[in-house]
């Protein structure tokens, strides 16, 4: 007896295997062929990310400095300043969603798996408070 679980399971195998096939097609293109190569190159990104990445930034020229980038892809603090105090929290609420997941998401993998990060000579963990610091 087969359960509505296992058909559910067996569906979305399916459409699993369905769009990871139609995201290779796309990164066959030529208009992001080079591009979707040189993603592939850096420690925890994979055909998904890199294909996230490109398609959410579209032209990447339309960002004057890092900076913009940086305040796009929502891994900027946000900032409170009053008179002459200037407070810096946590990264803000303001974001590209779906880019900034997939941006963490991958450096966590690169962090737990490239013998570059994991290698404790190189680098020294610090916690503070909930968050970790790399530290060179």
């Amino acid at each position: 007896m087969i359960r509505f679980s296992s058909i559910y399971h067996l569906q979305d195998k399916y459409l699993i295997k369905h769009l990871s096939k139609e995201i290779r097609k796309l990164s066959e293109k030529e208009i992001y062929k080079e591009n979707y190569a040189l993603l592939l190159s850096v420690p925890g990104i994979g055909t998904l990310t890199a294909m996230i990445i490109l398609t959410e930034l579209g032209n990447i020229k339309r960002f004057k400095n890092l900076d913009t980038l940086c305040s796009y892809v929502g891994l900027v603090p946000m900032t409170n300043s009053t008179g002459e105090n200037e407070r810096t929290g946590d990264i803000t609420v303001r974001r590209n969603k779906i880019l900034r997941t997939a941006i963490i998401e991958s450096s966590w993998i690169a962090i737990r798996h490239d013998p570059v990060f994991i290698s404790t000579e190189k680098y020294t963990s610090i916690s503070i408070q909930k968050y970790t610091i790399l530290i060179n």
